[in-house]
C-alpha cells in the first residue's frame, strides 16, 4: 500500500479536522507522529508521512512511514473532544497496522486520551510485553528528532 489517506471530518460539519496518512507499510506496520495545529493541512501531513517513511528506512527500522493530523490548538477547551472524535475516525487503522506517537502540539496527555478514545494501545499492535507507549520503552528518547536536528546543526 502506498500513501493510503484516510479524513476525518469536524463533527459540527462537512470540513476537514485531520487526517492519517499511510506512506508505506512495510512487515504490516507504519509509524509516525500525530501534529496537533489549527493549520495543519493534507499536504503537509502527507509529506510528512513520506519523511517518515525515509526517516525509519535509514535508520534501518523494518516499518514504513505515517502521520496524522488535527487541525486543532491543543490548549483549547475542545482539544481532547475533537482529538476524541479523530481518535474514532482512524481506531481501526490503530488495531491493524499503525503507530502514531507526539508531533508538534501534541502531548502525552493528549495522545494518551486519543489512544483511550480509540480503545487501542499504542503499541498494541506491536506486542511488547509490558510496554504499553512509545515512551516507556527501554532506550526511549524524548524530543529525538529536534535532538537529532541540533546534533547535525553542531556537527555541519
Amino acid at each position: 500500500m502506498k500513501n493510503h489517506r484516510i479524513e476525518v471530518t469536524h463533527p459540527d460539519g462537512g470540513q476537514p479536522l485531520g487526517w492519517l496518512i499511510k506512506d508505506s507499510i512495510q512487515n504490516g506496520l507504519c509509524f509516525g507522529g500525530c501534529r496537533m495545529t489549527p493549520t495543519v493541512t493534507e499536504d503537509e501531513v502527507a509529506e510528512l508521512a513520506q519523511a517518515m517513511s525515509w526517516k525509519l528506512g535509514c535508520h534501518g527500522m523494518p516499518v514504513g512511514g505515517a502521520k496524522a493530523g488535527i487541525r486543532v490548538d491543543p490548549k483549547s477547551r475542545d482539544a481532547p473532544e475533537l482529538i476524541g472524535h479523530f481518535a474514532r475516525g482512524i481506531a481501526a487503522e490503530l488495531a491493524h497496522d499503525t503507530v502514531i506517537g507526539k508531533d508538534m502540539g501534541a502531548t502525552d496527555e493528549l495522545l494518551d486520551g486519543l489512544y483511550a478514545e480509540a480503545g487501542v494501545q499504542q503499541l498494541g499492535i506491536v506486542g511488547v510485553p509490558g510496554v504499553q507507549r512509545l515512551r516507556d520503552l527501554p532506550g526511549y528518547v524524548p524530543h529525538m528528532t529536534g535532538r537529532g536536528v541540533t546534533f547535525a546543526i553542531s556537527a555541519g
